[in-house]
Order: structure tokens, then C-alpha cells, then sequence
């Protein structure tokens, strides 16, 4: 216990001497009694002439490039911009509001489904032996859900069933 007290003692003395010999020599500093380095190097320095005559050479490397792909890369993206325009199907969600053996009831069903949703599509599927009727093209669960939602007094069986879903192009 003792040496920890004759440690802890010794480095805050040695601390608060170093804190005084920076207060000692900034106050040196301030009252100009330090002397300042003045040295003429003038001399000892390179010089350099110049040519005013000539202007420099341009980089030829450094502006042209070596090899341009730019006219690849863009038939490139034009093939693939055609090929995205010949996709007319993606992953997305249907709401299937009937299914089952029944066309009468699977018409009635799709009938029933226009009236309330003029501007979605509605859909009849023959899947054997099951006849569906599934309603829209959407793209997230979220969108299908507000559909869903808004069928489910007249429908009150429906879900949401991932499916293959149309793309409208403009």
C-alpha cells in the first residue's frame, strides 16, 4: 500500500514539473527573447528558365482513349431493351375470389367481380378439375391486399395467390 502511495506521488510531481517547463518556455516565446532562425537560402536554391517560345506538348495517351467499347456496350443495351419489350409475364399476386367444379357458380362469380371492379381484370381459369376466378395483375402483396380487402363482403373466402401476372406497356 505504501509503494502505490510513493508511485502515485512521484508521477504527479513529475507531471506538474513538465507543466511548468511548457508554461516557462511559452512565456520565453512571448517576450521575444528566444531567437528566431535567419537565413538567407537564396543562393542554394534551384532556378529554372523557361522557353516562352515553345507551348508544351499536348498528352495524346492521357486525353484518346485506347480502346473504345462505347458503340458495343450500346448495341449491347439496345438488344436487351428489345428483348425486355417481348416479356409479357412476371412474378406477382392475384386475389382468388372462387374455386371449385361448378362453371355457374365460377361465371357468376366473374360477373359479380366486374361489377365491383371496373378497372381491374378479372380472370376465369379452367385448371382440371377446378374452375378460378382470380382478380388483378399486381406486382407486390401489398397492392393485392387493398384489393382483397375491398372484396371481402362479397368474397369472403378470397386470398392472395402468387402468379404470373400480365405487364400493361403503355
Amino acid at each position: 500500500m505504501k509503494n502505490k502511495f510513493v508511485f502515485v506521488f512521484c508521477a504527479m510531481m513529475l507531471s506538474s514539473c513538465a507543466i511548468m517547463q511548457a508554461q516557462k518556455n511559452k512565456s520565453k516565446i512571448e517576450n521575444g527573447s528566444l531567437q528566431e532562425y535567419k537565413e538567407d537560402l537564396q543562393p542554394y536554391r534551384i532556378k529554372y528558365t523557361y522557353n516562352e517560345e515553345k507551348p508544351p506538348m499536348p498528352l495524346k495517351s492521357a486525353t484518346m482513349p485506347v480502346n473504345d467499347d462505347t458503340k458495343k456496350i450500346e448495341a449491347l443495351l439496345d438488344s436487351m431493351s428489345v428483348y425486355n419489350l417481348n416479356i409479357r409475364t412476371a412474378e406477382g399476386y392475384r386475389v382468388l375470389i372462387y374455386s371449385g367444379t361448378k362453371k355457374a357458380d365460377a361465371l357468376q362469380a366473374q360477373l359479380n367481380a366486374k361489377e365491383i371492379l371496373q378497372e381491374d381484370r378479372v380472370y376465369l381459369i379452367w385448371d382440371s378439375p377446378n374452375f378460378k376466378v382470380k382478380v388483378g395483375d399486381y406486382f407486390s402483396r401489398l397492392e393485392a391486399y387493398t384489393t382483397q380487402t375491398y372484396l371481402l363482403k362479397d368474397f369472403p373466402g378470397s386470398i392472395i395467390v402468387p402468379d404470373k401476372v400480365n405487364i400493361n406497356r403503355p
